[in-house]
């Protein structure tokens, strides 16, 4: 599949600065702006999609169940900005810049799953997973010469980027229920091994992390048709190649985003 969004962004600015020892920036005696322009920017978001998997299912005598899923993922995303600040109520061009962005993204992933009953109203399920991820990342940023037209690399925003990222997954559930009282009770263990190659630093940063998220839930019945529910678990949400690539990106003339490539991803208790 293929998805397009457009967006067209026209701002006006007033650059205003003030320079003190102590300066109070909630004083509204300020001067006559310094820079005063009009800035056009215009995004286009690409994206083409692709997405295979094959499953097989077997079912035993003893009721005993066993899932087998592999699944191939084939993405690119992107898109090109044109940017550029003109003098207020002009043609007259300042600053014009064209900033394109490949990301183009390989991932595999590789699961089993297995359940069984253990006895009347008692459950168990287990399962492996393995998921790998290769993704690439193409920034350039061209900037033109306002002298001769001609549009030029600036390497300070332009870089070429590597991500695997390999995740190796096991998890144990017991289902079950007795008298009033259904629960659910479970853990999963997940060891994430990430290398990110950046081509303009010539560095690769590692990050290798073993991380456990228990999961429970009870369902208890009361009165009537009253019923009372308690559920925990624990969630991981891992950062995007944007949040950790180590260069400046740029892509609206007020905004310069900066990633962590040692950023860590984020876990929650719920």
């Amino acid at each position: 599949g293929g998805k397009e969004t457009n967006r067209q962004a026209n701002l006006h600015y007033q650059d205003f600065y003030k320079t003190s020892s102590n300066p109070n920036l909630f004083d509204n005696n300020w001067t006559a702006p310094k820079d005063v322009y009009y800035n056009q920017n215009d995004f286009i978001r690409q994206g083409s999609f692709f997405t295979t998997n094959l499953t097989y299912t077997h079912s035993f005598k003893d009721k005993s169940k066993l899932s087998v899923l592999g699944q191939y993922e084939y993405s690119v995303l992107g898109g090109p900005v044109d940017d550029q600040n003109l003098v207020e109520n002009s043609t007259q061009v300042l600053l014009h810049v064209k900033n394109t962005e490949t990301s183009p993204l390989n991932s595999f992933r590789a699961q089993a799953d297995y359940s069984a009953p253990l006895r009347e109203n008692l459950k168990l399920e287990s399962g492996l997973q393995f998921r790998y991820l290769d993704q690439k990342g193409d920034f350039e940023y061209l900037q033109e010469d306002m002298n001769t037209g001609l549009y030029q690399n600036n390497p300070l925003f332009s870089d070429h980027l590597n991500l695997l990222q390999t995740i190796e997954a096991a998890y144990l559930q017991v289902n079950g229920s007795k008298d009033i009282l259904t629960y659910n009770l479970g853990l999963r263990g997940e060891y994430m091994r990430r290398s990110l190659a950046d081509q303009l630093s010539a560095t690769t940063s590692d990050y290798n992390k073993f991380d456990i998220f228990p999961t429970a839930q009870g369902l208890l019945k009361l009165k009537k048709d009253q019923k009372l529910k308690l559920s925990y678990n624990r969630r991981i949400d891992r950062p995007t190649l944007k949040l950790i690539a180590p260069f400046k990106i740029q892509e609206h003339a007020e905004a310069i985003e900066y990633g962590d490539p040692n950023a860590k991803p984020e876990i929650s208790d719920n």
